[in-house]
């Protein structure tokens, strides 16, 4: 459970990043954590733990059926949002994004997920509620390979009333 929890968290992060490299920024930055540094440089994301290891992760651009997790036919990808990020080096893990928005409500899409991904082997579902609103949060997977769906409301000015995101880890250990 921690695990899950722990990819959702990560995945968000992830996403921010993604969208970032996604648009083709070429401003560098340094995001400061307490366990460490985020730095996206020349178009890789270098991660500093405490200790002063790091982990170096490639962005490239895929396309939306490589993320191997169901989106409704009506979502709409946000443009530049689509990546898959690659950890050089041994354990090889391949993390890959996208964030889409949709004009169904909110409920209607978490209960799509959990009619779409409710078969899949490893399926857990620990939607919540937040601040008097719900949130779906929805991951399949065994083993090495986790597939994680994030479904929130839209914020003011979002292209849509309901944000999915989408994220996928392999190569876990």
């Amino acid at each position: 459970m921690r695990k899950y929890v722990g990819l959702l968290v990560l995945v968000t992060l992830l996403a921010g990043l993604v969208a970032l490299a996604g648009c083709g920024a070429t401003k560098e930055g340094v995001i400061v954590t307490p366990e460490g540094e985020i730095e996206y440089k020349e178009g890789k994301i270098v991660v500093t733990g405490e200790e002063g290891d790091e982990t170096t992760w490639t962005v490239d651009s895929l396309s939306e059926s490589a993320l191997g997790v169901p989106v409704p036919d009506n979502a709409e990808l946000v443009k530049g949002s689509i990546a898959v990020i690659e950890a050089e080096g041994t354990p090889n893990e391949k993390w890959s994004g996208a964030t889409f928005f949709t004009d169904e409500a909110l409920d209607s899409v978490i209960a799509w997920y959990k009619t779409e991904m409710g078969g899949m082997t490893g399926f857990s579902d620990t939607s919540t509620t937040l601040d008097g609103q719900q949130v779906g949060l929805f991951s399949v997977g065994t083993g090495s390979e986790v597939k994680s769906v994030i479904v929130t409301p839209g914020l003011s000015g979002d292209p849509g009333k309901t944000k999915i995101v989408v994220g996928t880890a392999a190569g876990l250990q």
